[in-house]
């Protein structure tokens, strides 16, 4: 009982870092969309100060020599953006002390589960990384290749903390139920290509931060009308991964259990969600979606995993068997 108490405790603390992550993803979306990622113009203070200013007055008249970045002076101080940037970093924090609870959590259950304490180690080191990358996202002045490696680092502890809850669940999970190696292979084929769809929507993203630049964040509607190829490719891929799963779900929906047909569907409504916020932001592109479609591709592709591990579990209680009737 003991064990299973300490087990317990270690799902809920599971669980919310995983909230905090997907919340960390969205409002790190929300920071870019809104171009506060210079808000903070140093780290880990802004400002210089533990509570930013919530004027420009709280600054020394020479603010913007004392802080430049890269030997550039900095814009005109912001208290929104200040703040909203901020916000995040306030957020990055609780995130790393929730992954440090999982990682004492873990440690207690170690010898009963010597997966999950891996993870949790990996899960805590990969968060060091991200604080890391994150301080050096803004000494570069928000240089583009390190906000995505920074989002890639997110993706990649998010997988850390899917994979765990599923490692967490599966003692409960029935293996007897079985699947075949189809909706397996396609699983693994489809997840990597929704990884480089998202790959492919952070340089759609880069080259919008320049126009809007450009533009000084006025006439969104002209944005998209100056993006080149690598838009059209990411919308057809976008059409492509819909359709492919659209045509899985209905091939496979009376094929497979109870428990994986809601993964299933709960993957499928959220990728509708994901393709219509993606069709409305190419066509006016809305500021308040702009963080949304970012946070939702998360989601999918983090579901896209679970059901992953889930097929990839019954896969192997499928050999172990034939193995044993050997």
């Amino acid at each position: 009982m003991e064990i299973q108490s300490k087990v317990k405790s270690f799902r809920t603390i599971l669980w919310i870092s995983i909230v905090i992550t997907y919340l960390l993803i969205l409002v790190g979306a929300a920071v870019r969309a809104t171009g506060s990622g210079m808000g903070c113009p140093d780290w880990p203070k802004c400002f210089g100060q533990y509570i930013p200013p919530t004027d420009v007055s709280q600054l020394p008249a020479n603010y913007k020599e004392v802080f430049k970045v890269e030997g550039k002076e900095i814009a005109d101080f912001n208290a929104f953006h200040t703040w909203v940037e901020y916000l995040n970093r306030l957020l990055g924090v609780v995130e790393g002390f929730a992954i440090l609870g999982l990682l004492i959590a873990a440690f207690r259950i170690r010898k009963n589960h010597k997966k999950l304490w891996i993870g949790s180690v990996f899960t805590f080191i990969l968060v060091l990384i991200i604080g890391w990358v994150g301080s050096k996202v803004v000494s570069s002045n928000l240089a583009p290749a390190k906000i995505t490696l920074h989002m890639i680092l997110a993706l990649a502890m998010s997988f850390m903390l899917v994979g765990m809850l599923f490692l967490v669940n599966a003692k409960n999970d029935n293996k007897k139920t079985r699947v075949d190696k189809g909706i397996f292979y396609f699983f693994i084929a489809y997840f990597i290509l929704t990884l480089l769809q998202i790959i492919l929507g952070t340089q759609v993203r880069q080259q919008i931060d320049v126009i809007a630049i450009q533009l000084q964040n006025t006439h969104r509607e002209v944005w998209m009308e100056n993006l080149d190829e690598v838009f059209t490719f990411h919308k057809l891929m976008a059409l492509l991964l819909l359709f492919a799963f659209i045509a899985a779900y209905l091939f496979w929906r009376r094929k497979i259990d109870s428990k994986l047909n809601v993964f299933f569907r709960m993957a499928l409504v959220v990728l509708i969600l994901e393709f219509i916020i993606g069709d409305t932001l190419s066509r006016s592109m809305p500021a308040a979606l702009q963080p949304f479609h970012l946070f939702i591709a998360n989601v999918f592709v983090g579901l896209v995993f679970y059901i992953l591990m889930h097929i990839n579990i019954r896969l192997r209680a499928k050999d172990e068997e034939i193995q044993e009737k050997k």
